[in-house]
């Protein structure tokens, strides 16, 4: 069964993907980001390589040759098989094939409308029967 992870009450939600990004947790796990929106891919992809000047975040996208050997994989779409068994959501929809989906972490920011699709979705999760934590990450991330 998915169990998912609400972060929530972040300023930027890009910026505070790539920090979660980055921590060891998602870069030993390996997580299917699934971000529609290209220029959002696009920014994603700038934060990521901006990050301290002593780290390098490995990511790329789903049609990459190398993305079954690298940690963090950038998908357009929900493909038949996601990359990777836990994916982060930064889109603002349900994403497809949740049988699949071991943990699904969802980053929402204080925007409103970001914050009203992030709570038709987890009531959504609800209503599934999913296992739901909701944390307060502005302490843990810097957004």
């Amino acid at each position: 069964m998915t169990r998912v992870v609400f972060l929530h009450d972040v300023h930027d939600r890009l910026r505070a993907a790539a920090s979660w990004l980055n921590l060891p947790r998602a870069t030993d796990a390996g997580v299917a980001v699934f971000v529609p929106n290209p220029q959002h891919a696009e920014r994603l992809d700038r934060l990521l390589w901006e990050q301290a000047p002593t780290s390098f975040t490995p990511h790329c996208t789903q049609e990459d040759v190398l993305s079954s050997q690298t940690p963090i994989v950038f998908c357009r779409e929900a493909k038949a098989q996601w990359p990777h068994t836990m994916v982060l959501n930064l889109s603002d929809e349900i994403p497809a094939h949740l049988d699949q989906i071991a943990e699904l972490v969802e980053i929402v920011s204080l925007d409103s409308t970001i914050v009203a699709a992030g709570r038709a979705r987890f009531i959504s999760y609800k209503k599934s029967g999913l296992s739901i934590e909701a944390r307060n990450a502005a302490k843990e991330l810097s957004s």
